[in-house]
């Protein structure tokens, strides 16, 4: 499988990368000041983990709760919170319906741009169909498309990783 990328405004940017959330190195959490810093372009990676969601539907409300309980956390709109939740869902009903297997759910915040990334076991990568307005499914990977800032997929040695990148910055 070949990397997939997609985006409605930065074509040629690579995938985003996975990384740990960083402490401070004081024993507190990185909280709020670091998450404002991480938002506005200074200051460490944030991330948040949610592993192991399994192929049932109770995940998908699982991963929505998460997303919006990370988010509210980090200070987002409320609008734009519920914007990345719906994404959420998607991905997380995609990796459930079609590799029918566990996926992870990494929430990644670091300069201006917070990533939604759905890891599963199958290696097929989701396609942006065309848009009939009969059909009863096929809408989730346009709505990620129209609401994600870029989205794509990157195939792993085990599966792949879908992953949609939103500017958190004031516009």
């Amino acid at each position: 499988m070949t990397p997939h990328h997609h985006s409605a405004t930065a074509a040629g940017q690579s995938p985003p990368r996975d990384v740990p959330a960083h402490g401070t190195g004081t024993g507190r959490s990185t909280g709020d000041v670091l998450a404002r810093r991480a938002r506005a372009g200074r200051g460490p990676a944030e991330a948040q983990v949610l592993p192991g969601l399994p192929p049932q539907p109770s995940s998908v409300t699982r991963a929505r709760d998460f997303v919006r309980r990370v988010l509210a956390g980090w200070a987002l709109p409320r609008r734009r919170i519920e914007e990345i939740a719906l994404v959420a869902t998607e991905l997380v009903t995609n990796s459930l319906e079609h590799a029918r297997s566990a996926s992870d759910l990494t929430v990644r915040l670091h300069r201006g741009t917070l990533v939604l990334t759905v890891a599963d076991r199958s290696s097929t990568a989701p396609v942006l169909r065309p848009a009939e307005s009969r059909a009863v499914r096929g809408r989730g990977i346009r709505l990620v498309a129209a609401l994600a800032d870029d989205w794509g997929c990157t195939p792993t040695g085990t599966g792949k990783r879908v992953w949609a990148r939103f500017s958190t910055a004031p516009a």
